[in-house]
């Protein structure tokens, strides 16, 4: 599972069509207190997991391909064809240990989360991301999903609001593992944007569900960060940032605007400005360009001089320079909280 490999697949299809491949756009406005008066502006997350979850029936096994098909007439997904990638994880649903492609088998029941990305084939066919296997009639299998927001809990432990809307109560008790046998993970490991396949079998009805996983798997992390950005304040894994008056983040045209330098040194880079261009800026990490970009432009460079459409224009103010959180999450990796749904 490459986080940046289905990036770079983003960023080739904003080259394309002049904008960058989204998630459903995030609507943020005025919801009552301090936010009433802040202005409405959307924020596409391209970089949030959008994985399809498809279940079946193993009726065949290819060259690293399984059919699966399922009996529900209103699943859109009945039958298809999972493709099984070398970054494809495969998961025993029982032990939580890892298998290979030789373990699956005919006629067993498999949970796959596949990439939205499909063929117009009937059956269709998609690249599996992870495959749960040894599913038990009796049991169901564990979910997967991206953590989008992490609180604290009173007593101790966390509780993580994951995609598809569900919170995630940890603690003490709860035993974490780590994909690929390394080293058992902590909850300090639970954070806005890591992978986790979870075993639960109680969810308590509310919106969102909550449910106090027995067992969590924690993926190798992709991102390098993760930020929590609104009007008028900034935060880095969890630390705001200190800003000047001329530095907070505002709202431009629907659009979310941060300042380039505080985010980027806050994330261990350095920028600076093009000794030949006066208005052009570059970012660099560990000595290598990440990205360039130019006051007014419209366009971003990035590592290996591939150029991205930005969703709002390169902006100055009072010798700052801002850019749309869209853009910036892409050109920095990085993972935006999103706690709309937390309670």
């Amino acid at each position: 599972m490459k986080l940046k490999r289905v990036l770079t697949a983003a960023l080739a299809v904003a080259v394309l069509t002049g904008s960058a491949l989204a998630a459903d756009p995030v609507e943020v406005g005025p919801q009552g207190g301090e936010n009433a008066e802040k202005p409405v502006y959307e924020v596409n997350r391209r970089n949030d997991n959008a994985s399809i979850r498809v279940w079946g029936t193993v009726k065949e096994l290819g060259e690293k391909s399984v059919y699966i098909e399922n009996s529900s007439d209103t699943d859109p997904y009945q039958k298809i064809v999972v493709k099984v990638s070398e970054d494809t994880a495969i998961i025993d649903a029982v032990t939580g240990t890892a298998k290979t492609f030789a373990d699956l088998k005919e006629g067993e029941t498999l949970y796959a989360y596949v990439s939205p990305a499909m063929t117009r084939s009937i059956p269709p066919q998609s690249v599996a991301e992870l495959i749960i296997c040894n599913v038990p009639a009796d049991i169901g299998a564990p979910t997967y999903a991206q953590v989008e927001y992490v609180t604290a809990r009173e007593g101790g432990g966390v509780s993580a609001l994951v995609s598809g809307a569900m919170i995630l109560h940890l603690d003490a008790a709860t035993e974490l593992l780590s994909y690929g046998g390394g080293a058992a993970p902590t909850l300090a490991d639970i954070k806005p944007g890591a992978m986790v396949l979870s075993w639960y079998q109680i969810v308590a009805l509310s919106y969102p569900g909550q449910a106090g996983p027995t067992k969590v798997m924690v993926f190798p992390y992709e991102y390098a960060g993760h930020i929590s950005a609104q009007p008028g304040s900034l935060a880095v894994n969890g630390a705001p940032l200190s800003l000047t008056g001329g530095e907070v983040p505002f709202v431009q045209d629907g659009k979310l605007m941060l300042p380039v330098r505080k985010l980027a040194e806050a994330l261990g880079c350095t920028v600076a400005w093009d000794a030949k261009n006066p208005t052009a800026v570059v970012v660099t990490k560990g000595g290598k360009s990440l990205y360039s970009l130019t006051i007014g432009g419209d366009t971003m460079v990035l590592e290996g001089d591939m150029a991205m459409s930005v969703a709002a224009p390169v902006t100055a103010r009072s010798g700052v320079t801002f850019v749309c959180v869209d853009d910036l999450l892409v050109a920095h990796n990085v993972k935006l909280e999103h706690q709309s749904l937390f309670s």
